[in-house]
């Protein structure tokens, strides 16, 4: 329990609000006490984005708050963005129009009247993933390989921000001898060539005639295939190559499509990473990909995380 406004007592439900807002969807639900989702719905990120964005976001979610059956005690939202130090501001969202320079948090808290929280959806999906495997301490790294290259460092539990709030964006990193623009305003951008951007492209210059989804059942044996499994193996390994870490955690949607070459990616990463250490000692697990309310459970759990260590 905590003490509302008016010093009166207000008792802590222990549901929480957690929202995963992707390129193409918008998903959110409450996670209960007992950490299963309820109340889940959908809808298209076209919904919200462009002008105005924070307050078409805003009133969605308070629309969905009002309908519900009981209080929530915090609400996590999951944004594919760069946030500041102090997860107060959306600061860029290349795939998401109108999803930049967003000061969240006064105003959503004003209206929702419960804490609202920002963090990376990567984030999000780590939290779900930690809890699954009962993971609490350790250096741990996620790749959440979707449209661009998701990634997240933990370190006993924290998330490693850095210091402008913008650590973590490996996806950004330049790749040699490459020039073509990312969304970020870079060229070159490592995401560009290893996650669903790079393969949408492959698909469209080399693969016309394989739909994009059942591209890995049907061309994964190809020399073009693998180059691009490869590709994303190095960009994985020259990060736990810098930093050793306890575990690592590979998911997204571009992993979680059929027929994706999983086993080959793991040989590549084993084949690329430093010998005998850490490559010896590598501990690799696969995201769960049965549920697309991962992010959403995340959120919660986030949420659920924060406000306890806060004590509130």
């Amino acid at each position: 329990m905590h003490r509302g406004d008016g010093g009166g007592i207000i008792k802590r439900s222990d549901n929480f609000l957690g929202i995963d807002i992707g390129g193409t969807n918008v998903r959110l639900g409450v996670v209960t006490p007992d950490s299963t989702l309820e109340n889940a719905e959908i809808f298209s990120t076209k919904q919200i984005a462009g002008a105005d964005a924070a307050d078409r976001l805003l009133d969605v979610i308070y629309q969905y708050k009002k309908n519900l059956p009981y209080d929530v005690d915090a609400i996590a939202m999951g944004f594919p963005s760069t946030i500041n130090r102090d997860r107060t501001v959306v600061l860029s969202t290349p795939n998401i129009e109108g999803f930049d320079n967003l000061d969240i948090i006064d105003q959503f808290e004003e209206k929702l009247q419960v804490p609202v929280l920002i963090e990376k959806d990567t984030c999000m999906l780590m939290h779900y993933d930690l809890d699954r495997h009962d993971i609490s301490d350790g250096i741990l790294i996620g790749y959440y390989i979707g449209t661009g290259l998701g990634n997240i460092i933990l370190i006993d539990g924290k998330v490693i921000v850095g210091k402008d709030g913008v650590a973590g964006e490996l996806g950004h990193i330049p790749i040699l001898d490459r020039h073509d623009k990312c969304g970020c305003g870079l060229e070159g951008c490592s995401e560009l060539y290893v996650a669903g951007l790079g393969l949408e492209r492959l698909q469209r210059e080399r693969f016309s005639e394989t739909p994009i989804a059942k591209i890995f059942t049907v061309q994964g044996q190809t020399e073009e295939i693998r180059y691009f499994i490869e590709s994303m193996a190095k960009i994985i390994v020259t990060e736990i190559n810098i930093l050793n870490p306890d575990y690592i955690i590979l998911g997204g949607g571009v992993i979680g499509m059929t027929d994706f070459p999983y086993d080959l990616l793991i040989d590549y990463i084993h084949q690329f990473t430093r010998k005998p250490l850490p490559g010896d000692s590598l501990n690799i697990i696969r995201s769960d990909f049965s549920n697309p309310y991962n992010g959403v459970i995340g959120a919660g759990l986030f949420a659920r995380k924060q406000l306890e260590g806060a004590g509130k």
